[in-house]
């Protein structure tokens, strides 16, 4: 019997083991095809850590993740909830949204923006507390930058 309750405990134990902190990753295609892979620090517990961005130019279709031309890490708090692609300084290009859910009591939403040139990420702003009441995207452009 002790040595079938050791089996069961050394196997949980891989199990557990095996699990993923976070999400394993969330991506975007940009309007040229270029794609932006947002991960999760890894084995970051999900309360609280790092993300990391990067940024693709396909070359190949069956290969798309090849050809990395830019990237940056960020500090988050809480679980990366949501993506979101959006003009948000009328120059009719894409910027990026990241948005972030406190797994604290409140859960409250916060969120950075980005900027994506052909060869860079660039932080623009970023929103503690996000009002659910009003348009996201209208708060991000609205806001003045809190990022130096």
């Amino acid at each position: 019997m002790f040595k079938v309750l050791t089996i069961i405990f050394v196997l949980a134990l891989n199990l557990v083991s095996s699990f993923s902190y976070g999400n394993e990753h969330l991506q975007v295609t940009l309007d040229d095809g270029r794609i932006i892979l947002v991960n999760a620090g890894v084995k970051e517990p999900r309360s609280i850590g790092s993300y990391s961005l990067r940024l693709y130019q396909p070359l190949n279709k069956n290969y798309p993740f090849d050809n990395y031309v830019h990237g940056l890490m960020a500090k988050r708090d809480g679980m990366i909830e949501k993506l979101i692609l959006a003009d948000l300084t009328h120059n009719s290009k894409q910027e990026l949204i990241v948005l972030i859910r406190s797994v604290g009591s409140g859960g409250y939403l916060s969120g950075q923006a980005y900027s994506i040139s052909k060869t860079k990420i660039k932080r623009l702003k970023a929103l503690d507390n996000i009002d659910l009441t009003k348009p996201i995207i209208e708060q991000f452009t609205l806001a003045e930058s809190s990022i130096n």
